[in-house]
């Protein structure tokens, strides 16, 4: 059997994945330039991030137009040269970052569509080529691969077929994703430990559920309980938890920025450098995303209150270490036993905090309502006002109270850690 070995892959892949790469980092640091606050900025980022999906996307178009053609002649066939797939158009590029700065005022996610159009022309060409002559092709998984991408490599080899495309594009590209598509023209063809995706078929097919979204589910569910890092489970007791040792330019951060009024943040190196740092206005502050998992995030929090949902989300997306909240009383800690970075269908500790976190919304809109229709009914001005504030202090600590407890609660579930630390 003639099979392309795995380091022949793997630097295939890593070329993509720097060209990637570079396109998020450059359009991430156009969009803190020049922000998104107005419809003028929002046209210079649609303008820039058109430039840059045609440049790197046409590098992507080049590697894996000369990767087909490698896959072809290990075949023994003869085919026309693969043609790079077309670069994203403007619509496309336009659609991307109105979409995101209407999903989410995070740099980072825009930044991110941005890099996905550049994978979507790499994966666009293996496509194209594969269907102009009549090729197999099979999803190939690469890094922390999610449950999505699980369901796809047990697919196997199979014919080329428009029924995996949608729109002319792939129907699964997401950012930071490493799977990619290999082609062959005959069976004798593999890649270096795929083995037409075995391994992805029997975890897929043995995973609980009838149909492909509850076995998906039931594969995500799994990944997390592998990570959960409990030790004493008929107990019920947990392994005292260590987190892990920061470094001094955190320390000196954190030292310096508990007790402000503004956001400011801090990315590290897991061995301590400093990736970058970033200041912000009130209680929101944009960062830099890194390029990989296992960097360390922290920022201050100007109340003493634990983490928001935002929060978590780009502590899943970046797939960091650890993430902390230093306030003026404590500082609040989620790490992750093995740190990934997740798309956003994995990202399920976000979406249960989220739930919750709307159910908090609610109990506290009607403790505020009884508080309201409380204090109406107080005649003296000064014994009103100081029972609102009472009540409202009341109403925050419990509101404070029951997130930590469900962070504390949860937050093993999903193979993380939370711990609160008291200032010394």
């Amino acid at each position: 059997m003639a099979t392309i070995s795995a380091k022949s892959w793997d630097r295939y892949i890593n070329a993509l994945r720097k060209l990637n790469t570079k396109a998020t980092n450059r359009m991430l640091a156009k969009i803190n330039e020049v922000g998104t606050d107005d419809r003028e900025a929002l046209e210079e980022l649609i303008r820039y991030a058109y430039g840059i999906a045609t440049r790197y996307g046409e590098g992507a178009s080049a590697l894996s137009a000369e990767m087909y053609d490698a896959l072809a002649e290990l075949s023994g066939k003869i085919v026309p040269p693969a043609v790079p797939a077309p670069t994203a158009s403007y619509g496309d590029v336009a659609k991307a970052v109105y979409g995101t700065d209407l999903q989410s005022k995070n740099p980072q996610v825009m930044a991110d569509s941005i890099g996905r159009l550049v994978k979507m022309a790499g994966v666009d060409t293996m496509q194209q080529n594969a269907l102009r002559d009549g090729a197999e092709w099979a999803w190939i998984p690469r890094g922390d691969t999610c449950a999505f991408c699980i369901m796809l490599a047990s697919n196997g080899w199979q014919r080329a077929s428009k029924k995996a495309i949608k729109n002319g594009h792939a129907m699964h590209i997401h950012a930071n994703c490493d799977c990619a598509y290999a082609i062959r023209f005959n069976s004798d063809v593999d890649v270096e430990g795929y083995n037409n995706g075995k391994e992805y078929r029997d975890m897929y097919y043995g995973a609980e559920g009838s149909t492909p979204e509850e076995r998906v589910n039931s594969i995500r569910r799994r990944f997390y309980a592998e990570n959960k890092g409990l030790v004493g489970a008929e107990s019920g007791k947990a392994e005292e938890f260590i987190p892990f040792k920061i470094g001094k330019a955190i320390e000196d951060f954190e030292m310096k920025s508990r007790n402000l009024a503004n956001e400011r943040a801090i990315i590290t190196f897991p061995d301590g450098r400093v990736y970058s740092q970033s200041q912000g206005r009130g209680r929101r502050v944009s960062v830099q995303e890194p390029p990989e998992a296992g960097f360390i995030f922290s920022h201050n929090h100007p109340a003493p209150v634990t983490f928001s949902v935002e929060d978590v989300r780009g502590f899943e997306r970046a797939g960091y270490k650890q993430i902390r909240a230093a306030s003026s009383e404590k500082t609040y800690i989620l790490e992750a036993i093995s740190p990934k970075r997740l798309a956003e269908d994995d990202r399920l500790f976000t979406k249960a905090m989220g739930d919750y976190w709307e159910k908090l919304d609610e109990e506290s809109s009607l403790k505020r309502k009884a508080l309201n229709e409380a204090a109406i009914k107080i005649e003296d001005k000064a014994e009103r006002s100081s029972f609102v504030r009472e009540e409202s202090r009341k109403i925050l600590e419990w509101r404070n109270k029951a997130e930590s407890e469900w962070l504390t609660k949860n937050a093993t579930k999903y193979g993380y850690h939370y711990i609160e630390e008291p200032i010394n």
